[in-house]
């Protein structure tokens, strides 16, 4: 029995931090269609660049949380 609460509660733990992930990755998409890359064929600044520092925190803070 103890095996089988163990388990249930391995399935909720992981569960949680699933969702935790997606609600991280669902910010990450919505920064990527925010107005800082929206509209860079017309300015023609280079508003749809990403800098590499700013991809590697944010796949560290969907990944960790932090």
């Amino acid at each position: 029995m103890k095996y089988i609460n163990a388990l249930e509660y391995s399935v909720k733990e992981l569960t949680e931090k699933d969702n935790d992930i997606r609600e991280r990755m669902d910010e990450f998409k919505a920064h990527l269609y925010s107005d800082k890359f929206i509209n860079s064929d017309i300015e023609r600044d280079r508003k749809d660049w990403i800098a590499v520092a700013d991809v590697l925190r944010w796949i560290n803070y969907i990944k960790w949380g932090n």
